[in-house]
């Protein structure tokens, strides 16, 4: 086997590894957050600037969307070869899906919580005071708009990698399925988001941290499983 291949090969227990440690830190983007579920007014809110739990969820984050990328690093190359197209466009997706949620992190961890929220915790100046009130008040409109092109870039992912798997068999089919019906669930929730829980209600939470970690596991063992001699022009 060539020195390519080796890595290649490598590489793909690399991206298993990955996606399996980003279904567990899955669980705790999602449970942990039940942690502090009863902070509703918005002097609880604040306080929330030095709660350890609330941050350290925060920097996890960072990992698990370093996890994800690196897995489906992995599942473009396995697919780079027979459908070209859908593979990069995937990759490109949660490229996107990852930046941004990567800005979305660093604004609540050093914007919000580090400057907004420490310094209306901490100045005496009723001015200032007033101020940091009006920024933190815009903080959910920002967070939405950042979420919207999260989901964005998530759903797209999900959908072309399911269009470069679909023509499979085995574990394989059933990733396929699985990322099919998770771009679907992404395109329900930024449809939701648009038109309002009026008309379309919210899905489960408990999706968060059931199917979602279910697929992550599901991709590790696949990519775990990928022959010695993948379908990858690093192998060649």
């Amino acid at each position: 086997m060539s020195q390519a291949r080796q890595f290649t090969a490598s590489f793909y227990k690399v991206a298993g590894i990955s996606s399996i440690g980003s279904g567990l830190t899955t669980f705790a983007v999602h449970l942990v957050p039940l942690a502090w579920n009863n902070v509703t007014t918005f002097e609880q809110q604040v306080g929330l600037r030095s709660h350890p739990l609330y941050l350290s969820r925060l920097w996890m984050v960072y990992l698990h969307l370093l996890l994800v990328v690196i897995a489906m690093v992995g599942v473009a190359l396995r697919k780079i070869r027979v459908a070209p197209g859908p593979a990069v466009l995937g990759l490109i997706g949660y490229v996107f899906f990852a930046f941004t949620e990567s800005i979305r992190v660093s604004l609540a961890l050093f914007t919000l919580n580090a400057s907004w929220r420490a310094t209306y915790a901490s100045t005496a100046d009723e001015a200032i005071r007033a101020s940091m009130h009006t920024l933190l008040l815009g903080w959910p409109g920002i967070n939405d708009a950042l979420f919207v092109l999260f989901s964005l870039g998530f759903a797209a992912g999900n959908l072309f990698f399911s269009l470069a798997t679909w023509k499979s068999w085995g574990i394989e089919r059933v990733v396929s399925f699985a990322l099919l019906i998770w771009s679907l669930i992404g395109a329900y929730g930024i449809a939701q988001g648009y038109v309002g829980p009026s008309w379309l209600p919210p899905l489960p939470e408990w999706l968060s941290y059931t199917f979602q970690p279910a697929v992550r596991f599901l991709i590790g063992a696949w990519l775990l499983r990928t022959p010695s001699e993948p379908a990858s022009p690093l192998a060649s």
